[in-house]
């Protein structure tokens, strides 16, 4: 009878172990997700801030273009479109460098996304194994039981 009770508590151990790793799985996913969301904030921050240098930069040179050309007496029309076409290059480049940004950014979210959802199925992977582990053993237990009643009927002459 002992070993029945403990052929049942291992029994009952292993069907809940399915959802004990779906647990941490989910877990783990969890975690995964916010180091993504952070990574990703941190992307944007980093391409603000480098576009900001960027700006910063190029206003200082297209002012340092203006100094030149005013000093050399170039202030016709050609020197100013050069300057102000200077400018449109500088802002494209300053556009360009936030937007790798946001689209680095969005993949480290979609990556977050996918963690979330791994972890979802995981966990739901999880239960049903341990559902399917208890529908077993209680099937198990049942055919035993059967088994053993028959043979006792059989022992008794029924």
């Amino acid at each position: 009878m002992a070993e029945e009770n403990l052929l049942q508590i291992a029994q009952g151990l292993k069907a809940v172990a399915p959802a004990g790793q779906g647990f941490a799985d989910r877990s783990a996913s969890r975690y995964n997700a916010g180091a993504f969301r952070e990574q990703a904030r941190q992307t944007v921050e980093a391409a603000g801030a480098d576009e900001a240098a960027y700006r910063r930069n190029a206003r200082a040179e297209i002012a340092k273009q203006v100094a030149s050309a005013s000093a050399e007496g170039q202030s016709d029309s050609s020197a100013a479109d050069v300057i102000r076409q200077n400018e449109v290059n500088l802002i494209r480049d300053a556009l360009l460098i936030r937007g790798r940004g946001e689209r680095q950014a969005a993949g480290l979210s979609s990556r977050a996304d996918m963690a979330d959802y791994e972890g979802a199925q995981a966990l739901y992977s999880g239960i049903q194994g341990t559902g399917a582990q208890l529908l077993t053993t209680a099937a198990e237990k049942r055919a035993r039981e059967r088994s053993l009643g028959a043979s006792s009927s059989r022992r008794r002459g029924y």
